[in-house]
């Protein structure tokens, strides 16, 4: 069932023993959230506070008997609709009566068997959930393993069930997105559309949409969509997460349409929003590589070391921006640090042999393009290097890094 994902359980029993079994009893069920409660007295208050979807009560307990909070929730006006499961011992005689008299929704006999358990519940939670909303859980599920899969249009389908059972945002940005990969521009900004028309502040549609108009070659609008998801995010307080990329996907196409400084100023904002995301201030990096603008590219490869300096791809892109800086000796260092993680790259050892041959140190660039080659014998790019090196009137252009 997968509705259970959205809702809460209460477990109220006397004994921190008692409590760890019954959670145990219920640890294949994925409920959103399980509360704990010592005794009757504390679970009204956690009830009155928080949304509670089930309660599983002992039925003997110390301050209040459990049939004694059965009857406080059955009569409660605001909690009399929360479904009650009474535990009881073999002992407890008439318990069973007395509890149904109560208006109890169920019975488990203490020890609980984990199988018998989940299935009461199960049963009982099934008179009271939304058909429609299982549905769309079922379908997107559905939906995830095809999207993994690769298989976009079963994909699709699956994610326009989801949201036919029941609109959602979680659904409508999906399709949106996969409507994009496959060019039909109309069908992805009427979900996009509907993501906004369920949460007006929803940034993630705001987001593509951007991308949309970007795929569709108009920057302008593009540009215009993300600033106003912004602003609209901003004044939402969205997560800091999300701000950064949005000021990161603006700066991008700032940079698509030469306004430089612009886009300079949006990516000093996505990241400061985020300082610790190693993952953005290498994307920030790599699209400033991409427009050659390699000394500001450097700058956020080395936050991202700063960051974690255990990600080997990341002194390799500092590497191939300082050789295009013409920083050879610096760019030499950075593969080294490189190698020191993974000495067998060849990749690695073929752009630290570009350096060295650009920098005019041909015995070294032979060495070392000579170990690429060791590594990956049908390296070509490698191998093209060597002949340059070896006969440099035969090569006329190089490949780039790696």
């Amino acid at each position: 069932m997968h509705i259970i994902k959205d809702l809460s359980v209460i477990v109220v029993d006397d004994s921190k023993y008692a409590r760890d079994q019954i959670k145990r009893a219920i640890f294949d069920l994925p409920f959103q959230k399980v509360y704990e409660a010592d005794g009757g007295f504390t679970a009204l208050a956690i009830m009155r506070q928080r949304p509670v979807h089930l309660v599983l009560s002992d039925f003997r307990m110390m301050k209040m008997s459990g049939l004694a909070f059965l009857k406080i929730v059955k009569e409660s006006p605001e909690l009399k609709d929360i479904p009650f499961i009474m535990l009881l011992e073999n002992t407890d005689v008439g318990g069973d009566k007395d509890s149904l008299k109560a208006g109890v929704d169920g019975i488990l006999v203490k020890p609980l068997d984990s199988d018998g358990t989940r299935r009461l519940i199960l049963d009982i939670l099934a008179k009271t959930i939304d058909r429609d909303k299982e549905k769309m859980y079922v379908a997107m599920e559905m939906a995830d393993i095809n999207r993994k899969a690769g298989r976009i249009d079963g994909a699709i389908t699956e994610y326009e069930k989801a949201v036919q059972s029941k609109d959602n945002i979680a659904s409508r940005i999906p399709l949106g997105t996969l409507y994009i990969e496959k060019e039909d521009y109309k069908k992805s900004m009427k979900h996009f559309m509907g993501a906004l028309k369920l949460d007006p502040n929803c940034l993630e549609a705001m987001l593509g949409m951007g991308r949309m108009f970007k795929e569709m070659g108009d920057y302008p609008k593009a540009l215009k969509v993300l600033e106003d998801g912004l602003k609209r995010a901003e004044s939402a307080r969205k997560s800091p997460e999300l701000l950064g990329y949005a000021n990161y996907n603006i700066g991008k196409i700032q940079l698509e349409m030469d306004q430089v400084k612009p886009a300079l100023e949006s990516f000093a904002k996505a990241a400061a929003a985020t300082p610790d995301n190693q993952e953005l201030q290498i994307k920030i990096g790599s699209a400033l590589m991409e427009k050659d603008l390699h000394e500001e590219a450097v700058d956020y490869f080395k936050k991202a070391i700063i960051i974690d300096p255990t990600k080997l791809h990341v002194y390799n892109l500092v590497g191939i921006s300082l050789r295009k800086l013409n920083r050879y000796k610096e760019a030499i260092q950075e593969y080294r640090k490189a190698l020191n993680l993974m000495p067998n790259d060849e990749n690695i050892h073929y752009n630290m042999a570009r350096a060295y041959y650009e920098m005019g140190d041909m015995k070294q660039a032979e060495t070392t393009i000579r170990k690429a080659i060791n590594i990956r014998p049908k390296f070509e790019d490698a191998v093209q290097l060597l002949r340059a090196i070896l006969n440099p009137e035969t090569v006329t252009s190089m490949p780039e890094s790696k």
